[in-house]
């Protein structure tokens, strides 16, 4: 009887990109929204957020991206075994 393979992995640069170029483009239009927003106290805090908001869901991205990668390579590792066995 065949062994079982594991199923081939996807390519996850496609999709990283994908996700970013999405960012980008909504970033754009939004920055762009803001800066036709009317000037004071109003238009002010909705550039301060506009600004700040989209950095603390870049680096949340990257940061749990960049663990549950570690954490599923790590996995794997442990789960296949050693081609000497």
């Amino acid at each position: 009887m065949s062994e079982l393979q594991r199923p081939q992995r996807p390519d996850r640069r496609k999709g990283s990109w994908v996700s970013i170029c999405f960012i980008v483009i909504v970033a754009t239009g939004f920055i762009s929204f803001l800066a036709l927003a009317p000037i004071g106290r109003i238009g002010l805090a909705f550039m301060v957020g506009g600004l700040v908001f989209p950095v603390i869901i870049g680096l949340h991205y990257f940061t749990w991206g960049r663990l549950m990668t570690r954490m599923l390579e790590n996995e794997n590792r442990e789960e296949t075994p050693a081609k000497g066995d």
